[in-house]
């Protein structure tokens, strides 16, 4: 029952949220409403990630390997 209640929780820490303190403790405080709980759960799949932080690679628009550095002597 406990993972149940705190799937929201888990949701926005595998996706990195960036209001993660606002969805543990809205789900911790007042998700035993249900009326909070779908708010919770709402704000953990809602908004913006890091795509590094979801393990996906994005193409950078300035590749490191383009040119050719060579150390200084």
């Amino acid at each position: 029952m406990l993972p149940v209640f705190l799937l929201p929780t888990f949701i926005g820490a595998l996706r990195r949220h960036p209001d993660f303190r606002v969805i543990f403790l809205t789900n911790l405080v007042l998700g035993w409403t249900g009326v909070f709980y779908v708010v919770s759960l709402a704000l953990a799949i809602s908004g913006k990630t890091n795509p590094y932080t979801l393990g996906r690679p994005v193409k950078s628009p300035f590749p490191y390997n383009r040119f050719k550095i060579r150390p200084v002597r």
